[in-house]
């Protein structure tokens, strides 16, 4: 397969350009992205937080045009699929112009992920642009290499504010194409989204605002439960005591697995009224 092809290529360095920033600790590769996969692999391993890639999307436009390593002639292709030499030639000539078709660009995009789920770290993340011509191929392929457990979602991206051509489209009653999408995957779920982590060495940070019991996934504010046990506690209390109290951090500590931020509120405690007046 390709992703087990050895590179045929190899980095050699830009001196002018690398001269020009040389204290810097970016690292950019042009050429072939299956290449500069390839040559990564030995350096990079199970090293990479995260990435981020913006494939063709294959629409016709994008100038997608992608040469396997299998050369087939009409006659060869005539004996594989049952249709008339004639038939193939046109489906070869077809292709051979760079017209798009889903079967060319999964094989294109088949090694390239494949060898990036490699790159990353067990708790890593990967981001992949696409829009609609691709998406629901590229969500099946995803599912195939990262395992349809480590997808984490699709995120909708508005492409521009609907005005103008798009709204006097809309208002005839046609649908307006106004987003493309990101998929994100996980290497693996469970060490990248599911480990929650109240980090020791840093000062208490009251984002994580909210306690879930593990055993019957009760939800509460994480100052009801510490109220549980410092009755008269308030906001800035937490704060204080986390900076000065070494047994109330312990304390802390030893629910860190069951303390979650809040991700879906731009505010520190959810406290109520009486306790914000504190």
């Amino acid at each position: 397969m390709l992703r087990n092809d050895p590179a045929k290529t190899w980095i050699k360095p830009d001196k002018a350009f690398n001269s020009t920033y040389p204290n810097s600790q970016n690292f950019l590769i042009k050429g072939d992205n299956l290449e500069a996969l390839k040559l990564l692999k030995n350096a990079y391993e199970k090293k990479i937080k995260m990435i981020y890639i913006d494939p063709p999307y294959n629409t016709g436009s994008d100038g997608f045009v992608y040469t396997d390593d299998y050369k087939y002639t009409p006659k060869k292709l005539s004996s594989l699929c049952g249709m008339s030499e004639e038939d193939c030639k046109k489906m070869l000539e077809y292709y051979s112009k760079g017209k798009n078709s889903h079967s060319a660009w999964l094989t294109f995009m088949y090694p390239r992920l494949s060898l990036a789920r490699n790159l990353l770290k067990e708790d890593g993340v990967i981001f992949i642009s696409i829009d609609d011509n691709e998406q629901a191929q590229l969500k099946l392929l995803c599912d195939e290499i990262f395992g349809e457990e480590n997808f984490v979602a699709t995120l909708h991206i508005e492409l521009s504010t609907t005005q103008g051509m798009k709204v006097s489209s809309a208002q005839k009653g046609n649908i307006v194409k106004n987003g493309e999408f990101v998929l994100v995957y996980a290497k693996n779920i469970f060490s990248s989204f599911l480990v929650n982590s109240l980090y020791v060495p840093r000062p208490y940070d009251d984002h994580y605002s909210i306690y879930m019991d593990e055993k019957d996934l009760k939800r509460q504010t994480l100052l009801d439960f510490i109220k549980q046990y410092y009755t008269n506690i308030t906001k800035k209390e937490i704060i204080k005591k986390y900076s000065e109290d070494q047994e109330f951090r312990n304390f802390i500590h030893s629910h860190a697995n069951n303390i979650f931020m809040d991700g879906n509120c731009n505010v520190n405690l959810q406290l109520d009224k009486d306790d914000e007046k504190n």
